[in-house]
């Protein structure tokens, strides 16, 4: 863990005793809800590059549920609706590739993938029907990190009914029942 993370957790584990529960959680609330850049960076890293971002979500769920060390940290994750940092990048990268979807993001992102239909040589065959997008060919490992091949490999796993919402409110719902 980077020491900075490691120093900044000590620091408000000192304080729990002075914060109440509500400034515990709102300290923490960047940590479970992370930005468009965090996520980025976060998607297709090994589980083993996640992990310790875990480790530091499990710790503050504790803290901010006063439980101990022992005690089972998925009902506190679920009690504060954070989602476990794997699944949290998941739903964005899903979240995002459906306001592409959806024509209702940025142009750098649009531009960024390609839907499966427009793809010149895809003309005619059964999967130009589908709503899938495109994965670029890679070379590397480090290529899966990419938004470009992150982001339609997450939405292409997901089921056509959840594909199919009109609204990010519909789709966020169903994506989160999925």
């Amino acid at each position: 863990m980077h020491p900075s993370v490691s120093n900044s957790f000590a620091v408000c584990t000192r304080s729990a005793d002075v914060l109440d529960r509500k400034s515990l959680h709102d300290s923490f609330l960047p940590w479970s809800r992370p930005a468009l850049t965090i996520v980025t960076l976060l998607a297709g890293l090994p589980q083993s590059t996640l992990e310790p971002l875990q480790r530091v979500q499990n710790c503050a769920a504790r803290l901010i549920l006063n439980l101990r060390q022992r005690d089972h940290v998925k009902p506190a994750l679920k009690q504060l609706h954070w989602l476990p940092i794997q699944a949290c990048v998941q739903f964005k990268l899903c979240t995002l590739m459906h306001g592409i979807h959806i024509s209702q993001c940025p142009a750098y992102l649009s531009d960024a993938v390609q839907l499966v239909a427009t793809t010149s040589t895809r003309e005619g065959l059964r999967s130009a029907a589908t709503t899938n997008y495109a994965t670029p060919r890679l070379r590397t490992k480090f290529g899966e990190c990419a938004f470009s091949h992150a982001g339609p490999a997450a939405w292409n796993q997901l089921p056509e009914a959840v594909r199919q919402a009109q609204t990010q409110l519909h789709f966020k719902k169903r994506l989160k029942t999925f």
